[in-house]
């Protein structure tokens, strides 16, 4: 065969790509991600396999089907990656409905990965990975501690998954906002995290009356409510927009095996037992938990208890809130400190890692929400609107947060449940809260992936809300 002719049979075997492969969008892609599912192991009844085509010549469909072949695993490697050890760990419904992503970024040895994304027109999840490539400091336990995804809130980062020989941590970011991303650019960035957690309990050693009764007087001081930056507290602060807690630093009391903090002042504050503590390290910042009592044999005794953290400290250039804890307990007379002993209960980290890992890509919706207009009363605010999307159900409410002090959302509690055509029933089972300019919303997330159109109904505290029509 002259080259002229090899040239033109070459011609006509792209143009019988062409026919085959046709343009490379979405819904070409079909075949592919079937591909993928027959090896995953999976079913995907939603895909419809493209008919076969009769080859016009043995040679033309040999060259044909080996470039096809190779568009396929290129395709794979880009973006159709294997995601078989995820969906196993997610489950086959979501994994109907992932996103391919494939981005990676490196830095110091970490390799942060990007698999796969799911946006509901409510929420995104992103899942991630995170394999140190040169050393061993990842681990089951890995806390993100400071990440940031744009144009999100509410988010939420947690392990799903660990694999113990690839020291790789599987990894899924939670965030409201799903409109907001549709199409868009959307950056994923983490700058720090804490590897290494353990669970200690402390007994402190401290006879609490003893050193309240040293120190003889008790200095306190008022601190202003913009220099709360966490906890909770019932003092009545309604007159002069300050809460009465102890002075900064009137001890300096150290506590065997806890070398991260200090006690800084115990005495008695409007009725209760104060005891402030100063973390006075840079794990000290990240270890938390609480005090508690205990009696001689070590069995726990039981009291209300509130805490407040106040102050600030720098990481870096970041200034961060919480530089002092305050716990505050419901014991209003030294004398019920006798037979009691302190004891703590604390998560300590032994590894703090910064860096900067950074993904950029965009997600778009699986779409399939519906919305019914409410006017539901709770607590201090009206439910105006009900989402439902295959991620979960959220609320939507109007009104002042209870407490307009600390401008915390209460922490509703709803029986909520969602009702299927088949009589099936089902519990989200975890709840999410996020604040928008005049309303909040409190997000309860399903742990399987919601088939809208086969919703009837969901029930808030026993009370219908109609999704059939």
């Amino acid at each position: 065969m002259k080259k002229d002719e090899l040239f033109l049979e070459y011609l006509e075997s792209q143009n019988s790509i062409k026919e085959y492969a046709g343009s490379f969008k979405k819904e070409n892609l079909i075949s592919i991600k079937q591909k993928f599912y027959e090896k995953a192991g999976l079913n995907n009844s939603s895909v419809k396999i493209p008919e076969k085509r009769n080859r016009r010549a043995r040679f033309r469909t040999w060259i044909a089907a080996t470039l096809v072949f190779c568009l396929l695993t290129g395709v794979i490697a880009f973006g159709v990656i294997d995601m078989s050890p995820l969906i196993n760990i997610i489950g086959e419904k979501f994994g109907t409905v992932l996103q391919p992503i494939n981005m990676a970024d490196e830095y110091d040895g970490i390799e942060l990965k990007t698999l796969a994304a799911i946006n509901d027109d409510d929420m995104v999840y992103i899942y991630f990975t995170l394999t140190d490539l040169k050393e061993n400091r990842i681990d089951s336990k890995i806390d993100i501690y400071d990440f940031v995804v744009k144009n999100t809130m509410g988010l939420n980062c947690e392990v799903i998954g660990f694999d113990e020989a690839t020291k790789t941590a599987t990894l899924r970011i939670t965030g409201s906002g799903g409109r907001k991303l549709n199409g868009k650019n959307l950056s994923m960035r983490i700058d720090r995290f804490l590897t290494g957690a353990k669970r200690h309990e402390f007994d402190t050693g401290l006879n609490l009356a003893e050193i309240i009764y040293d120190a003889k007087n008790t200095e306190t001081e008022f601190i202003s409510l913009d220099r709360i930056t966490g906890g909770s507290y019932s003092q009545d602060t309604s007159k002069n927009k300050k809460i009465e807690l102890l002075k900064k630093d009137g001890l300096s009391i150290s506590i065997p095996g806890m070398d991260w903090l200090v006690i800084s002042n115990i005495g008695f504050v409007n009725g209760k037992l104060h005891i402030q503590v100063n973390p006075d390290s840079n794990m000290g910042r990240f270890n938390h938990g609480y005090f508690y009592f205990a009696d001689t044999m070590g069995d726990p005794v039981h009291y209300n208890t509130e805490n407040i953290y106040f102050g600030e400290y720098k990481l870096g250039n970041i200034t961060h809130g919480g530089d002092y804890i305050e716990y505050i307990f419901d014991i209003s007379d030294i004398k019920e400190l006798e037979g009691l002993k302190l004891m703590g209960a604390f998560t300590v980290y032994d590894r703090y890692i910064s860096g900067k890992w950074e993904n950029r890509f965009t997600v778009n919706s699986i779409g399939g929400s519906k919305e019914i207009d409410t006017n539901i009363a709770i607590e201090g605010a009206i439910i105006k609107k009900v989402v439902l999307s295959p991620l979960g159900i959220n609320f939507v409410a109007q009104g002042e947060p209870i407490d307009k002090e600390s401008q915390q959302l209460p922490m509703y509690d709803f029986d909520v449940i969602i009702h299927s055509e088949n009589g099936e029933s089902e519990k989200p089972y975890t709840v999410m809260y996020y604040a928008e300019p005049g309303q909040y919303n409190i997000k309860y997330v399903s742990s399987e992936l919601i088939d809208v159109e086969k919703v009837t109904s969901v029930s808030i505290n026993g009370e219908l809300i109609d999704f059939s029509q």
